[in-house]
């Protein structure tokens, strides 16, 4: 848990997110998302950027996917990190194409536009992404 320093007020912004504002007014987004635990005290629950730490470095999954959706066959794709601290992707082929046939143009698209850290190790190939009833994205293993 922070406490926050005594020129800073946590005012709503909406469900579950908060602002800070100091004396003047002046408005401040939080860098991340936050748990409000009281007046004065926060924890940290999530980076609102988006990104993942990844052998120490920033990576922006939605950055990764983006790349690798732009390889020929790749009808579309997920990318997440893996309890191991890599990167996890998800891919679903276009029509036609078989998960043999993907993988090396992946892996080219990978050698030319993304570093070593930002390339998931572990792939995982199917007719449609992972989703729960809802809808939303759900892991996979």
């Amino acid at each position: 848990m922070y406490e926050l320093l005594p020129r800073w007020n946590l005012v709503p912004r909406g469900d579950d997110d908060w602002h800070l504002v100091d004396g003047s007014g002046t408005q401040r987004e939080m860098p991340d998302l936050i748990d409000r635990l009281g007046e004065r005290w926060l924890r940290p629950v999530g980076r609102r950027d988006g990104a993942v730490k990844v052998a120490g470095l920033n990576v922006w999954p939605d950055h990764v996917a983006g790349i690798l959706r732009r390889a020929g066959g790749v009808a579309d794709v997920a990318v997440r990190l893996h309890a191991n601290g890599r990167l996890k992707a998800f891919v679903v082929p276009e029509d036609g194409l078989e998960e043999g046939d993907l993988a090396p143009l992946l892996d080219v698209v990978m050698a030319r536009s993304l570093r070593d850290h930002e390339r998931p190790r572990s792939f995982r190939f199917g007719t449609e992404l992972p989703r729960n009833a809802m809808g939303k994205l759900e892991d996979w293993p």
